[in-house]
């Protein structure tokens, strides 16, 4: 299962996007395929939303066309559209409970810490 998020879908379908191609053709063969393709109710709005505004696209989407694209991608068998449930935020987020500080690493920059924090799986 994978969940896609607004960035890879603009570069999917936006032609003046740099990764165009490269986006597009992994989503198609996503799409082909038989693993679960999520594809949450907040990308789908920002798409509909970054692919229609005139001063990020020379040629931005109209509203329709963004809609037929997304309906697109809705009607494949594998694709979904994740949707939480009632104790959603306290079950993924374990709200109201105390968290250890993060270490901080100084001598790496800001973002260090969310890097560091990541298991060696889910680096690039």
């Amino acid at each position: 299962m994978i969940l896609l998020d607004v960035d890879l879908l603009v570069d999917v379908t936006m032609t003046a996007a740099c990764d165009h191609e490269a986006a597009r053709s992994w989503l198609q063969s996503r799409l082909a395929g038989t693993a679960r393709v999520g594809l949450p109710w907040a990308s789908i709005t920002g798409f509909v939303r970054v692919g229609r505004e005139p001063r990020a696209w020379e040629r931005p989407l109209p509203v329709g066309g963004a809609l037929a694209v997304v309906r697109s991608w809705l009607s494949r068998p594998c694709s979904w559209s994740p949707e939480p449930r009632p104790r959603h935020l306290d079950r993924d987020f374990a709200l109201g409970r105390p968290r250890p500080p993060l270490p901080r690493p100084a001598s790496r920059g800001p973002f260090s810490t969310a890097i560091e924090m990541l298991p060696d799986r889910d680096r690039a």
